[in-house]
């Protein structure tokens, strides 16, 4: 008698709602002979009240099926079964020891999932948590599970894993996972490790299922049918081979694809918790920033879109090389994917709430500051919002290019407040923006905020980059009363101008006037000149740190006599010529008696809004 399916040495079976197993078991007799499958079930050595000569199936022509119900969660259980003809002879025999009951999970997804740590950070084994290694043997759970060069599934070979891990990696999220199911549980817990590392979506297509072992679905598929089609649910964490232009656009539709395909095949209400891609570092990555980005935010979504799955972060776990989570911190990953399945689960055995989920982020207005604040609100915090040093991890961004304007981060109970340079009104937020972020800011459970990202703050308009060395700036030239007196150059190029010096996000004359003991009455002409592709509606907005004045195609378009410190983004606006063809900018700033650094500027479409695509926009030139 040899086991087809349902029932192995040292195997955990999935127990149900009651608390007890009710596992399929399938055996094939070396005889094909017809009668009853019976089972004796032994602990400790003693026979189990109620489990002898229990007939759980039939055979027929040598094949056995049946169900074994009743065994309660725990064990170690010894398992005899015996094939009997129809005339009550046994014919044939085999014994299954070491057999537990309790919770079975699915790990999948690529590399992090697969588990690149460093092993010398693997914990010590429990006898109580075990894995069913790639070459379809149950032991007690030890990293590296996933063994993919004994895999008897072709399709990871035909990937590569053709040869074992590097001795000293191997420790990935699964292993973590199932000790704080463990703990919080008090049952024995089961592995079946179905990951591989550089894997893609469409790799993981449920349609290929029908090449079975020769696809990544159908492989997994089948390792959950030899384990006799019960599990408790899904762990995975997928998402870097897909960040990409090719692939990232596809990512959610082919999410909700895989789990459809999982309810069908796996269990109609199967409980999935994913997690968020995390951190990433190398220049081959650079051109897939905005991809990147796109996952996290397509991940932090999914929970909106399928139902019964969370979405957990790892945004702030550190690396052990340039894509992979450190082994230690592996555990962190496995412990925050056990408290979302628990919290799925409805079993609240920590009482904690769903992972940390972004409320809003609004734009709110402090009197005694210049600058401009952004709250930031969060649900399912535990405790207060915490960091171990000074708050990291936010980005404001114009067009997905990051500006450097904010100086300040608060935490405040389940808020977090932004400080920057000028208003973030029509910029976009993100936490744990690009490739290669620090973000540190968890709750007091240890659980991080979710990356996020882009988030449209305030007025939507798409705008240009400021102005830079384009600008052109003139000599100090006298100042003979106020700024408001200053006339139109009517010969810009006779002033001897020079490209001005471009600093983080505003423009300062290369010949600069440094206060002096005696500070002299001055000022600066600049110009910029744009070009419109296409007749539209924009808007100049600027920042100044010295009295102003603004001439548009030698016309008069705003003037501040007051002008002073600091330079605030955005700070003024004036309508501008969006006509198609070439238009002029003229800044006349005083020099402030050498308190005057600068001027920052750029345009705004406003018949136009960030969510459009092929947005056309005007060229700054000298």
């Amino acid at each position: 008698m040899k086991i087809v399916s349902g029932l192995f040495n040292h195997m955990v079976l999935q127990r149900n709602s009651r608390n007890y197993c009710e596992q399929e078991i399938e055996i094939e007799c070396s005889k094909k002979i017809s009668g009853v499958l019976q089972a004796d079930v032994s602990k400790d050595g003693r026979p189990l009240k109620g489990f002898q000569e229990l007939a759980i199936g039939r055979l027929s022509k040598g094949i056995g099926k049946g169900v074994l119900v009743g065994l309660p969660a725990g064990g170690a259980y010894e398992i005899s079964l015996t094939a009997l003809s129809e005339e009550g002879v046994a014919t044939e025999k085999l014994i299954i020891k070491d057999v537990l009951v309790g919770d079975v999970w699915l790990l999948g997804g690529q590399s992090n999932m697969q588990g690149i740590g460093d092993r010398k950070h693997a914990t010590k084994a429990d006898p109580e948590l075990r894995a069913f290694y790639m070459d379809e043997r149950w032991a007690t759970a030890k990293d590296p599970i996933h063994n993919l060069w004994e895999s008897k599934a072709p399709v990871h070979a035909a990937l590569g894993a053709r040869q074992p891990i590097h001795p000293t990696k191997g420790v990935g999220p699964g292993i973590g996972f199932g000790h704080e199911m463990r703990r919080m549980h008090k049952v024995p817990q089961g592995l079946i490790p179905s990951a591989h590392g550089g894997t893609s979506m469409s790799q993981w297509d449920p349609k290929l299922k029908s090449k079975g072992n020769d696809s990544l679905y159908g492989a997994m598929l089948n390792r959950f049918k030899k384990n006799g089609s019960r599990v408790k649910g899904l762990i995975w964490y997928q998402g870097c081979s897909d960040a990409n232009p090719e692939a990232a656009p596809f990512y959610t539709k082919r999410m909700i694809e895989l789990a459809k395909a999982l309810r069908r095949d796996f269990g109609t209400n199967l409980p999935i918790v994913i997690v968020q891609i995390g951190r990433v570092i190398g220049d081959t990555w650079n051109s897939n920033i905005s991809y990147w980005n796109s996952i996290r935010e397509q991940e932090r979504l999914l929970p909106e879109k399928i139902r019964n799955l969370l979405t957990v972060p790892a945004i702030d776990l550190a690396l052990d090389d340039c894509i992979h989570i450190n082994g230690k911190d592996q555990y962190v990953l496995g412990k925050r994917l056990a408290e979302a399945m628990d919290f799925l689960l409805c079993d609240r055995s920590l009482k904690l709430p769903a992972p940390i989920e972004l409320i809003s982020a609004k734009l709110v207005k402090d009197p005694k500051e210049v600058s401009s604040q952004l709250e930031v609100s969060f649900a399912n915090v535990v405790g207060s919002l915490r960091s171990g040093s000074r708050p990291e991890g936010f980005t404001l961004t114009n067009g997905g290019k990051p500006e450097a304007n904010i100086f300040r981060t608060e935490l405040k109970k389940n808020k977090v407040i932004l400080s920057s340079c000028s208003s973030p009104a029509g910029q976009e937020l993100y936490y744990g923006f690009g490739l290669n972020p620090y973000c540190n800011i968890v709750d007091e459970a240890g659980r991080s905020l979710p990356a996020f990202g882009p988030l449209m703050i305030g007025n939507s308009r798409p705008k240009t980059g400021f102005i830079d060395a384009k600008l052109m700036a003139s000599p100090p030239l006298p100042l003979n009363g106020s700024i408001k007196d200053v006339p139109y150059p009517k010969n810009f190029g006779a002033l001897s101008p020079k490209p001005a010096k471009a600093e983080a996000f505003y423009c300062t004359p290369v010949e600069r006037d440094q206060r002096g003991p005696e500070p002299k009455a001055e000022m600066h002409y600049f110009r910029i000149r744009y070009r419109c592709p296409e007749t539209m509606k924009i808007s100049l907005l600027f920042g100044y740190d010295g009295p102003i004045k603004v001439f548009l195609n030698k016309k008069q378009v705003f003037c501040d006599p007051k002008g002073t410190n600091p330079i605030i983004i955005d700070e003024a606006s004036v309508r501008a010529n969006g006509e198609k063809g070439e238009h002029e900018l003229i800044f006349a700033l005083s020099t402030n008696k050498g308190c005057a650094w600068g001027l920052c500027a750029r345009l705004a479409r406003t018949d136009k809004k960030m969510s459009q695509k092929n947005i056309a926009m005007p060229e700054f030139f000298s």
